[in-house]
């Protein structure tokens, strides 16, 4: 068994991970926000608010999971600030991590569902 414990990786490295993803993460949330821009600024001045309301509320979404990215990695640098170790701070950047994953993934469907396919 001891080959096998060797492959864990440490909790240093879990957020080393976790910060890199998250902010690659945000990145890519970045450019999907200004593509809805731009979608949302290729309609003429005076259009109806009701043609414009899916993609205001898209940025709305986006903007929103690229602050749990942001908050991701503010975590992760937080953790590694304060020595590291387990703890709540540990298991937030975790859980962040995941929670910002399953929103871009949720809101990348949906917004293209809205905008794209429908």
């Amino acid at each position: 068994m001891g080959p096998a414990l060797a492959a864990v990786p440490s909790r240093n490295e879990v957020v080393l991970a976790a910060i890199g993803a998250s902010a690659a993460l945000g990145g890519l949330i970045l450019v999907f926000l200004g593509v809805v821009i731009a979608g949302y600024q290729a309609y003429p001045p005076g259009t109806a608010k009701r043609l414009l309301s899916p993609y205001r509320k898209a940025g709305g979404a986006i903007l929103g999971v690229f602050a749990l990215s942001l908050l991701c990695s503010g975590l992760g640098v937080g953790w590694l600030a304060t020595g590291g170790g387990g703890g709540p701070l540990y298991a937030a950047v975790l859980v962040s991590f995941f929670v910002s994953l399953a929103a871009i993934s949720i809101v990348a469907v949906i917004t293209t569902y809205r905008l794209v396919l429908k």
